[in-house]
């Protein structure tokens, strides 16, 4: 008997959408994202999202602070940036039959100071 790995099938492998019992097509992905952007300008919308979360961060908002950690390999690694929301788009994205996808596009620019950042964090203690 061949040995498995661990992963179970490739991506290759995998179907591109499943078929219900009533004969229609599932398309097999997540249903919601949160993509974020990084722009130094907050104008303009990079062609590629820094990151993508398989979930929908329904509760971000325009003016929120987020610190991102750096976890790639190199020279930033490790290293803590606080970032500023500035614009938020909310595409739905229809697939065949009755099935869609949330996709949550976030932009986002470095927050100027520290304390900012910690000012934005107080507001939103104040505001739970």
């Amino acid at each position: 008997m061949a040995r498995r790995h661990l992963s179970g099938r490739n991506k290759q492998q995998l179907p591109k959408s499943v078929t219900d019992d009533r004969g229609e097509e599932i398309p097999v992905s997540k249903d919601a994202g949160t993509f974020i952007y990084l722009s130094e300008d907050g104008e303009t919308w990079p062609k590629r999202p820094l990151v993508g979360l398989p979930l929908d961060l329904a509760w971000l908002q325009i003016g929120d602070v987020l610190q991102l950690k750096d976890l790639r390999p190199g020279f930033f690694m490790g290293q803590l940036s606080p970032v500023r929301l500035v614009d938020v788009r909310i595409e739905i994205l229809i697939h065949p039959g009755k099935w869609g996808q949330v996709r949550r596009n976030v932009l986002a620019v470095p927050a100027e100071t520290d304390d900012e950042y910690i000012t934005a964090v107080q507001e939103g203690v104040n505001r739970a």
